[in-house]
């Protein structure tokens, strides 16, 4: 009771906030320029305990509505495009100080060459931790940043999940890619 029918919010309720016991709709006032980002917004109310899995129990065809509002013939049509199509290899080149020596020593060559014969079909970026933002910036790919600093781990999950490929080192971000589907 007395919960309202629309709520209208900046970036400021796409994390720490539980909306999914009323909410089953979500429209988006602009895509967030990292698919992590859009994930935190639509996990907000695509949860376990969801308004949205109460009504499959009544109606098995109910949905949880995402909606991306754009104006046709603008760049929010393309970024939307882009982002609903868009496939990325995600590269770990990172590893920690005291084993630089697991460093595989060719991430480079490797990123010239998958740009070379896949940037038609695949973006290729990085998720730097805290202390490798900087090194990422000599890698020439796109870095998957949070307002600049390092995803969070929810984020970074799933990033991995929606990867269409993961090259890594021994890393705790390739640790997590191994117990995942």
């Amino acid at each position: 009771p007395f919960y309202p029918d629309v709520l209208i919010s900046t970036s400021v309720l796409q994390e720490g906030v539980n909306l999914q016991y009323f909410c089953d709709q979500i429209i988006h006032y602009g895509i967030a320029w990292t698919p992590g980002d859009n994930e935190q917004r639509v996990g907000r109310i695509d949860r376990m305990f969801s308004k949205t899995e109460r009504n499959l129990d009544v109606n098995e065809k109910s949905t949880l509505d995402i909606i991306y509002p754009y104006l046709k013939n603008t760049i929010d049509q393309d970024h939307l495009a882009n982002f609903i199509s868009k496939k990325y290899i995600l590269i770990f080149p990172f590893c920690s100080p005291r084993l630089i020596l697991k460093k595989w020593p060719y991430y480079s060559v490797l990123i010239s060459q998958l740009k070379a014969k896949y940037s038609n079909k695949y973006e290729i970026v990085v998720a730097p931790g805290p202390d490798e933002i900087k090194e990422s910036k000599s890698l020439n790919v796109q870095s998957i940043l949070r307002n600049g600093k390092a995803l969070k781990l929810d984020q970074l999950i799933s990033l991995i999940k929606d990867a269409s490929f993961i090259v890594a080192n021994d890393t705790g971000p390739a640790h997590i890619c191994s117990h995942m589907n």
